[in-house]
């Protein structure tokens, strides 16, 4: 729902005030005028009107768009939907006028041939994106408020956030749920939480070395980006255990690491450290090693290393 608050006067229609420019420059704008047109509120039904305007032209253009800019459309039609519905609520009008004027010259300028100004129409949608989200439900609203709506700020908050909640949960269990991994694995607690916090680290990496690729995702689902970002790091821990299962079957088999029962040393401790870290910082890695796992009890494909084979520790994790 909207904000029912009181909103700043509505900006002039984009398209009209172009189309007039040429001849209105010599004129002054008078406070008497500004006032005036402060006092005339639109109603519903000017929103509406302004909404089916926009939806008549999408429908008379749309034909011969690319693809770009027909998934680009369709995201404004969802946005114009959202404002109809929310005006028909009884949402404060004002507001509601100003999104949809802003949503149509966004349209005008995706229509626009033979060249859509998909840039112009991609950042006002990100904007309203953000409108909306900042008068959403509570969760949107938090997220929003401390980003100001910056995916690359939202997606390290997302980042910072899974490391308290990953230190607290550590800190839980030491204090609350001692579990005794080595009677379960016969490998030292110590070790596998090693590998685990590596992989958690690796994941964190991956995620800040790429904020600048995340700016440009604007108009993307904030709450998307927090939770990815959140998330990323424990499905990395994840994979890491299973790496470590895997390699203490004998699936596959790295000369001079035992992970057989009392595995001690600081030989195994850098290898869980290394493995851990690639299995949250690469998918590409992650993805490999369960392909050759996969291979070895013949349920697909080998696509990665196994029996020895390595993989380059250079590669970037996606």
């Amino acid at each position: 729902m909207l904000d029912n608050t009181p909103a700043s006067p509505s900006l002039p229609d984009p398209g009209t005030q172009l189309g007039a420019a040429a001849s209105t420059s010599s004129r002054n704008i008078t406070p008497e005028k500004i006032g005036s047109s402060a006092a005339s509120a639109p109603t519903r039904d000017d929103v509406l009107g302004l909404i089916n305007m926009t939806y008549d032209s999408i429908k008379e253009q749309v034909a011969g768009l690319g693809e770009d800019a027909e998934n680009e459309l369709g995201r404004w039609v969802n946005i114009l939907s959202y404002v109809a519905d929310n005006v028909v609520d009884g949402t404060n009008t004002q507001k509601a006028n100003d999104l949809a004027k802003r949503a149509e010259l966004a349209v005008y300028a995706t229509l626009a041939k033979p060249q859509p100004a998909l840039a112009l129409s991609r950042e006002v949608r990100h904007e309203i994106v953000m409108d909306i989200y900042r008068t959403d439900d509570w969760f949107s609203r938090l997220v929003t408020s401390v980003t100001n709506g910056s995916p690359s700020v939202t997606v390290a908050f997302g980042v910072f956030f899974s490391l308290f909640t990953f230190v607290s949960l550590l800190s839980l269990m030491a204090v609350f749920a001692p579990i005794d991994l080595q009677r379960i694995f016969s490998v030292g607690p110590d070790l596998i939480a090693c590998g685990a916090t590596a992989a958690f680290a690796g994941a964190m990496v991956s995620v800040l070395i790429r904020l600048d690729q995340f700016e440009a995702r604007r108009g993307v689902d904030p709450k998307l980006l927090f939770l990815n970002a959140v998330f990323k790091p424990y499905i990395g821990s994840i994979i890491s255990l299973f790496v470590v299962a895997v390699q203490g079957l004998g699936i596959i088999s790295i000369p001079g690491v035992n992970l057989d029962v009392g595995s001690t040393g600081s030989k195994v401790a850098f290898w869980l450290i290394v493995v851990g870290f690639l299995s949250g910082f690469s998918e590409r890695f992650a993805s490999d090693l369960i392909g050759g796992a996969e291979g070895k009890f013949g349920l697909g494909r080998p696509t990665g290393p196994v029996q020895g084979e390595s993989r380059s520790a250079s590669s970037r994790g996606k």
